[in-house]
Parts: C-alpha cells; structure tokens; sequence
C-alpha cells in the first residue's frame, strides 16, 4: 500500500503544478524537448516526453481534468478562500463564508496574519482509483 499526500495537498498540486505543466507540453512538446537539452534549465518545470507524444498526452490529461474534478474545485475554492481571507482587517473571521464551511478553522497567527486550519478528515475526495484509509490520507487500491 502506498501513502499518497494529504487530499488538499494533493489536489493543490495536481491543480497548480502537474496539470499546468502537462497541458504546457501538450501545447508546446518543442519548447519542454529543447528545455531537457539545455543543462540550463536543469530542474525546470518541463516533462521529459518526445516530441511525438503530445498528441497522445492530450487525451489523457482531459481524462485527468474528468476523473480528479472534485479535487479541482477544491484547490479552486482553497485559493480563492486564501485571497479572501488575505483583506481580514484583524476583526472577527467569523463572517467569512466559504464553500468550505466546515472543512476549515479560520485565526489569526502570533503576527496578526489570518491563517487557515485545514481540517484533513472532512476533505474526501474520491475517484475510481483511490480510496480513504482513514488515518493516513490516500491509498492506492
């Protein structure tokens, strides 16, 4: 059984870094080849696929978009929340509505700075080839 990371992390970087680089090598697989090539660009946010498996790759990260949705939309609202929670003026978070009512605690840290408390067992985020173990995130099945 593999451990997989939390649902929001997951979700966040599947939402804001797998997928904007997978469709970026669909959309330009020259500029990810000649990236690879370059000792430059070492470490670089580029996918190591040729040239000609672009095409291929494009279905798939549809399929990806499909199947990963609810975990989409919760990186969505977690960022849209954190924007909305960055004009807390340091009053009562009480009135902040979210989506995510819920599945979050909203406070202020030692600075003043609002903070979200994400509370990780009320995020399940399902798909057909995951499961919650209950304890420790995901776990492939």
């Amino acid at each position: 059984m593999a451990t997989l990371p939390r649902a929001t992390q997951q979700a966040l970087n599947l939402a804001y870094r797998y997928l904007p680089t997978a469709k970026s090598c669909v959309s330009a697989p020259g500029v990810h080849a000649a990236a690879l090539r370059n000792p430059e660009m070492f470490g670089g946010p580029f996918l190591g696929l040729p040239e000609n498996a672009a095409a291929v790759s494009g279905p798939n990260v549809d399929g990806i978009e499909n199947r990963r949705g609810t975990a989409l939309r919760v990186a969505e609202q977690l960022r849209a929340f954190n924007i909305e929670l960055q004009h807390a003026n340091g009053y009562s978070l009480d009135g902040l509505r979210a989506q995510l009512s819920g599945q979050v605690e909203f406070v202020y840290d030692l600075n003043g700075q609002p903070k979200i408390r994400l509370l990780e067992e009320a995020f399940i985020i399902t798909s057909s080839s995951m499961r919650w173990d209950g304890s420790h995130g995901y776990a492939t099945t």
